[in-house]
């Protein structure tokens, strides 16, 4: 083969030598890389004690960032749900792992009406996100995170069954939290 030849191939040393080190300093920059990306924060509201029980755990229909759907929410332990948010058009789903944010009163932790999740949808999604429970446990209302970036979307729902009665209620204020 002509020298020619082997030019046009990219085949002088010196230029076979210069692609290793990039390839290997692109191999090296790509293994240092944090490829959870920065950390995103989602700054719930501040959790308040209701004078009734809180009860998250239910079937919940409404909006998760602009679709329709069912929210069941169900009990795990104390403080821990599991959440499970399916569209009605089939095609969104996620699941949350959910903890309830507790309020000191009287020396001792008291569960909130705020729950704090991550999430994620089984297709490579996963954010984080809250919700937060009226005082008549009958509607939540929400944020929901998308993973790394600061794409936000809202949530809000209506215990399956409770329409009417969210509707007939007047709205309630939380009672803030001693030492607030």
């Amino acid at each position: 083969m002509s020298s020619a030849a082997r030019r046009r191939r990219g085949d002088r040393p010196a230029q076979r030598a210069v692609l290793r080190a990039a390839h290997g300093l692109g191999l090296f920059a790509c293994l240092a890389c944090d490829h959870s990306g920065s950390p995103v924060t989602v700054a719930t509201p501040p959790a308040e004690l209701y004078d009734a029980p809180i009860e998250f755990a239910g079937t919940w229909r409404g909006e998760s960032d602009e679709g329709m759907g069912k929210l069941e929410i169900r009990k795990l332990g104390n403080l821990r749900y599991y959440g499970r948010f399916a569209a009605d058009d089939g095609l969104h789903t996620y699941v949350a792992n959910m903890s309830q944010e507790t309020v000191l009163q009287e020396d001792a932790r008291q569960p909130a009406n705020v729950l704090s999740f991550t999430w994620q949808d089984g297709r490579g999604g996963v954010g984080k996100g809250w919700l937060m429970i009226d005082q008549d446990s009958a509607a939540l209302t929400g944020e929901l995170v998308y993973g790394d970036s600061q794409r936000r979307g809202s949530l809000a729902f209506v215990r399956e069954g409770e329409l009417s009665a969210v509707q007939a209620s007047p709205t309630v204020q939380a009672r803030p939290a001693e030492g607030s």
